[in-house]
């Protein structure tokens, strides 16, 4: 799973962003709806990060015993052993 890290001016991991274009349903959970709506219903978001001054962004690929990790503060706190490589492209256990 590829994913946008957001790493501070001190080399640490503020942040994480799914990368690439993700489906969100704009229906109610529970409310039928037809197989138009259902089609009609879907939003394509790509979420474009924009670092803050002193910030910098890397998409990277997760390693694979991070991927089953659900975003947020347990993804944070799994990535305190891991730094981003020198040229930016991957994770590397510290």
């Amino acid at each position: 799973m590829r994913v946008h890290l957001i790493q501070d001016s001190r080399g640490r991991i503020v942040a994480t962003i799914p990368a690439g274009t993700n489906e969100f349903r704009t229906t109610l959970p529970g409310v039928p709806v037809t197989m138009k709506d259902a089609e009609e219903d879907a939003l394509r978001v790509e979420v474009v990060p924009e670092p803050l001054e002193g910030q910098t962004v890397h998409e990277v690929e997760l390693p694979p015993e991070l991927e089953s990790i659900d975003e947020g503060p347990e993804l944070l706190k799994a990535l305190l052993d891991y730094r981003i490589s020198a040229g930016g492209a991957r994770l590397v256990r510290r």
